[in-house]
């Protein structure tokens, strides 16, 4: 489960030796109620089961995702769509003073849906945005709702896990990338760890040096059970017939730190997280012991 980095070989072979130790303390459920001892049984579930979840997923976006009334609560489930940009928003601001970033000019919303956050938190800050999403009309939608600033953005589709650098219609430039800012926000969930790391790995690879920063919001196990620390995992055979994942916080670091990504700020907000990341540079060597 490792991918292309900048780092060293040794540099990168420790670092994927700590991520794997750390691995075994990380566990969790599924919704038939079979106890994951460690990430090792759960990627072996993942593996076998993985293109029943992609087309139950597919199926399910297909249909209307999460139903309801507008089009904010069939992507994200509830009428929350308006709190959430507001916190969005927020943590993004908060977090380019706190870094001290330069002015965003390029972005990538990745798993955009029809647009939201680029209409709501990107095109804002932003100068330019490409907006990459799988389902084609979701896609197609997204071109319409976010309005007259569509002339400003890019329209991809295609999965997460299968992008490429030319699908995103860039170039790696001698600085490493030429993207501010990737923003990735309730995806990683509906994708196995090997294609959450895949993704990232991708995504990473576009993010302009020294300033480029990706920024992954998901759920997290807030309120789901006795112990926070367990994943959470629903499959196309339970009661929500598709494919989530709910991972912790220590599972989420394992994930950046398999794709080649340091944390540089992670902030709890209610049912959600936010983490700032960066591509690990060779200078910062390995990992502390």
């Amino acid at each position: 489960m490792t991918c292309v980095r900048t780092l060293s070989g040794k540099a990168a072979a420790l670092r994927l030796r700590a991520a794997l130790r750390s691995s075994d303390t990380i566990c969790g459920m599924d919704d038939s109620g079979r106890f994951y001892s460690n990430l090792a049984e759960l990627h072996s579930v993942q593996t076998a089961e993985r293109a029943q979840y992609k087309l139950a997923n597919e199926i399910w976006w297909a249909d209307g995702g999460y139903g309801g009334c507008s089009t904010e609560s069939a992507m994200i489930g509830d009428e929350g769509s308006a709190a959430d940009v507001l916190e969005s928003v927020k943590y993004l601001d908060d977090m380019h003073a706190r870094l001290s970033l330069p002015s965003l000019g390029l972005a990538v919303d990745a798993g955009a849906g029809a647009g939201r956050v680029t209409k709501h938190v990107l095109l804002p800050r932003c100068r330019d945005v490409v907006l990459v999403e799988a389902d084609p009309c979701w896609s197609a939608l997204s071109q319409t709702y976010v309005g007259a600033a569509a002339e400003r953005c890019r329209f991809v589709q295609a999965r997460l896990e299968e992008l490429t650098i030319g699908d995103l219609g860039l170039t790696n430039d001698s600085a490493g990338g030429t993207v501010d800012l990737v923003w990735v926000q309730w995806c990683l969930q509906y994708l196995t760890d090997a294609d959450a790391i895949r993704s990232l790995c991708t995504l990473a690879q576009v993010l302009r040096a020294p300033h480029g920063v990706m920024l992954v919001k998901e759920n997290r196990p807030f309120h789901a059970g006795p112990d926070p620390r367990l994943f959470r995992m629903s499959t196309p055979s339970g009661p929500k017939r598709r494919y989530n994942i709910t991972r912790p916080d220590a599972h989420h670091r394992y994930l950046f730190q398999v794709a080649g990504l340091e944390v540089l700020d992670a902030m709890p907000a209610g049912e959600t997280c936010f983490w700032t990341l960066r591509k690990i540079s060779p200078a910062s060597g390995p990992p502390a012991s």
